[in-house]
């Protein structure tokens, strides 16, 4: 009732439906939304395997969500790849943002007229409407200096990013970001 997630898959480990996101854990706890790549999934789903956890598809999504369901988020320190995934658990009222280790898959989050939103594009927080589009002054200068924005800094002031290695979590109201990996 209070969360929306939508995404649009670029599909290359399991091209098949059972690999379509928004994806949901078997016990339909958990649900997730994920752009990358984890590289020691056939890994972590051999030993989830061995703990009787069943598998509907070949992806390494459905992986994170066993993950988390075995060993909660310090297992989630456990994907080896390159990630930017947000996992809703409703039965805690907790959103998690998750960006890789070294920031490669982007993730960029705001405060909207519909409340938070994010996505690995700007645009697509933009067209929530209402995000603050103000120019941050400090990025825009680091970008004619160095061709890059520094920090959690993007063009616009009411937009930013998650570092690498940085989770923002999201309990009902309340907000923290902190960092899983250094």
């Amino acid at each position: 009732k209070r969360v929306f997630l939508d995404h649009r898959r670029l599909s290359i480990l399991d091209l098949s439906n059972k690999a379509t996101q928004p994806m949901s854990s078997n016990n339909e706890r958990w649900t997730i939304i994920f752009n990358g790549e984890i590289y020691n999934y056939l890994e972590l789903k051999k030993e989830l395997i061995s703990k009787n956890y069943n598998f509907k598809s070949n992806s390494d999504t459905e992986v994170i969500l066993h993950v988390y369901d075995e060993w909660g988020f310090d297992g989630l320190k456990r994907l080896e790849g390159i990630f930017a995934y947000a996992l809703w658990d409703p039965s805690i009222d907790r959103l998690m943002l998750m960006r890789d280790r070294l920031g490669v898959k982007p993730i960029f989050y705001a405060d909207s007229s519909m409340g938070l939103v994010f996505g690995s594009e700007i645009k697509s927080l933009l067209a929530a409407g209402g995000v603050d589009t103000s120019l941050n002054d400090q990025a825009f200068s680091e970008y004619l200096w160095y061709g890059n924005t520094y920090e959690d800094r993007s063009f616009y002031n009411g937009v930013k990013a998650l570092l690498p290695g940085q989770c923002l979590i999201v309990d009902g109201n309340n907000r923290r970001l902190v960092y899983w990996w250094k």
